[in-house]
């Protein structure tokens, strides 16, 4: 599993991102403020070349790995099926060999099998609104927990994706456990220490074997299961 907060790594934590409609990149931390305030902006006067565009209710998501290295902000229309995200999260960060997922609400389930309380055919603005905390799991054995929260409400003009990714951070700037080069491979089986994080060149010489190395990827996934993106 990934190194997490408070490992050797913890100044991974420091990623900055740009912002997709503006062009500006920010620290992560302030990634969700800035973007409120751009799609205010938008929502104000849009762009529209003249033409009646049109406009449809949309949640702002922030999307982040339990440490904060990770993070993604969308753009989902509130009518749109909450197995829309579960598609973009699969096919961005997560999928390596089809495990199962859930999305966990409160005390509402939201599963990719049939025991749910809801299936992923299900809107999302039904099930969340602004301020509203989603739990998402992917694996049930080597599993990637990520936090969802909605972070705002707009009106956007209406795009033929359901999903638009608006800011994603940059890729951590992991060091080489053994040299300090920038890493390149991760050992799956020895992932919580230091030394499993390693340049092409340490990586060869690593005690559990080369073929065990894993690329690494900007995903929270990264160093789990078969994962390479």
């Amino acid at each position: 599993m990934a190194v997490k907060q408070g490992d050797k790594q913890s100044d991974w934590t420091q990623t900055s991102g740009k912002c997709l409609l503006c062009k500006k990149t920010f620290a992560g931390r302030s990634m969700g403020r800035h973007l409120e305030a751009c799609l205010n902006r938008e929502e104000a006067g849009p762009e529209t070349g003249g033409k009646n565009l049109k406009l449809i209710d949309t949640f702002h998501l922030a999307v982040e790995s339990p440490d904060s290295i990770y993070w993604l902000h969308l753009l989902m229309g509130t009518k749109e099926p909450i197995g829309e995200l579960d598609g973009l999260l699969r096919a961005m960060w997560l999928n390596c060999c089809g495990h199962m997922s859930a999305f966990r609400i409160g005390k509402i389930e939201i599963l990719d099998f049939d025991e749910g309380d809801y299936g992923l055919d299900v809107p999302i603005g039904e099930v969340a609104d602004v301020k509203t905390r989603i739990d998402y799991t992917y694996d049930f054995g080597s599993s990637t927990e990520l936090v969802i929260q909605v972070v705002g409400r707009h009106q956007q003009p209406a795009k033929k994706e359901p999903l638009v990714v608006v800011a994603r951070n940059e890729p951590p700037q992991i060091p080489c456990g053994l040299c300090g080069a920038p890493a390149k491979k991760v050992c799956p089986s020895c992932s919580y220490d230091a030394d499993a994080w390693l340049c092409s060149k340490c990586a060869r010489r690593h005690e559990c074997g080369p073929e065990m190395m894993l690329k690494i990827v900007n995903s929270p996934r990264t160093g789990v299961c078969a994962y390479e993106g």
